[in-house]
């Protein structure tokens, strides 16, 4: 068999050489081409398959609330208010400067206890709200496969009867 070398601008020529007599490169990169043309184009949206930093990873909506309800109530947890914050110290400080210290400690560690009130009750209702989602989400696939399992009865029936579908 005659080796028919490969024409310059053919798609392998300078990333590999093939130094076989028996193989004939130009007949089998047409073959790749025609059955390439052959094939049904696929249906890919190329605009999924781009990865954008900050876009979620998460692969629905429940683990991405999860998640984040999860970082909330750890941050929420670190929160640390009055004397959880403090340390005991063994040096006398200057009376005025405890004095102003104790004056911002009573006014932070009021907002604080505040902000942690107001953090449980949003963790609390953010967990309310999944849980409910998630029960609705799995009511509805459930009510879907019922009505699935329905039409099939119908169509079976349908067919079995001899009655003719619309297109």
């Amino acid at each position: 068999m005659d080796r028919q070398p490969a024409p310059p601008d053919d798609d392998v020529a300078g990333v590999f050489e093939i130094r076989d007599e028996q193989i004939d490169v130009a007949a089998i990169m047409a073959e790749i081409r025609a059955r390439l043309r052959e094939r049904r184009p696929l249906d890919v949206d190329l605009d999924e398959l781009v990865f954008r930093p900050g876009g979620s990873a998460f692969t629905s909506l429940e683990d991405e609330v999860r998640y984040y309800l999860d970082q909330a109530r750890a941050a929420n947890e670190r929160l640390l208010v009055g004397e959880q914050l403090r340390a005991q110290r063994t040096r006398p400080l200057d009376p005025v400067r405890r004095a102003f210290h104790q004056l911002v400690q009573y006014y932070v560690d009021a907002l604080a206890q505040r902000q942690r009130a107001v953090n449980a009750d949003l963790l609390s209702a953010m967990s309310a709200v999944l849980h409910r989602l998630t029960a609705l989400a799995e009511e509805q696939q459930r009510t879907i496969a019922a009505l699935r399992a329905e039409l099939e009865r119908t169509r079976g029936a349908g067919d079995q009867g001899g009655v003719q579908r619309g297109r």
